[in-house]
């Protein structure tokens, strides 16, 4: 069974931005770190219990929202969704996330997504130098692009969870699997 630490709450809490969007739980995500800063110890019980018990079904259910992109605002594609969680929600999957960096899966030398300080502006920047360097050098440099913009639509969690198992801690990967089943928005 997972613990989640006190120290893991205030770790987590710390990372998050505190702005005032909110999801389903209508409580500003300022409110959830200055919680989390407060009381710990009351969060780390609850969360311990969550990865005991189950994920609540209100964790599941996102708020979608379109978010303008640019040009011809009547022209439904230059629109992007926005899916806002729960506030605590979010707090969970921080603590979450931070075990599965601990056990340094995300830690490859061109791993951008998923960590800190890094992006697609930076894998881009290392790509240009990459190329830039080779063609000083006179070599021949060639690349393949693929658009993965839609992946996460089409993941599907039983292959998710066949090539996960033997790899992350069993009680870890049931919280992932958890918190991917039953979602709606």
């Amino acid at each position: 069974m997972i613990k989640i630490t006190q120290s893991e709450v205030i770790k987590a809490a710390k990372m998050l931005k505190p702005k005032l969007c909110m999801g389903i739980d209508e409580l500003p995500m300022k409110f959830i770190k200055d919680l989390a800063l407060l009381v710990p110890d009351m969060l780390s019980y609850y969360f311990t219990m969550i990865c005991e018990k189950g994920m609540p079904d209100s964790w599941k259910v996102a708020v979608v929202t379109p978010l303008f992109k640019s040009g011809d605002k009547s022209a439904i594609s230059q629109y992007r969704p926005i899916s806002n969680l729960g506030s605590l929600s979010k707090l969970f999957e921080k603590i979450i996330l931070n075990r599965i960096n601990d056990l340094g899966f995300l830690e490859g030398e061109f791993q951008h997504g998923f960590r800190s300080h890094r992006s697609t502006t930076t894998a881009m920047l290392e790509l240009q130098d990459f190329v830039a360097t080779h063609l000083d050098q006179g070599r021949m440099v060639g690349t393949y692009l693929l658009d993965l913009s839609a992946a996460f639509d089409l993941l599907r969690p039983e292959i998710l969870h066949r090539d996960l198992m033997g790899v992350i801690p069993t009680d870890l990967l049931n919280i992932i699997m958890d918190f991917l089943s039953g979602r709606s928005f």
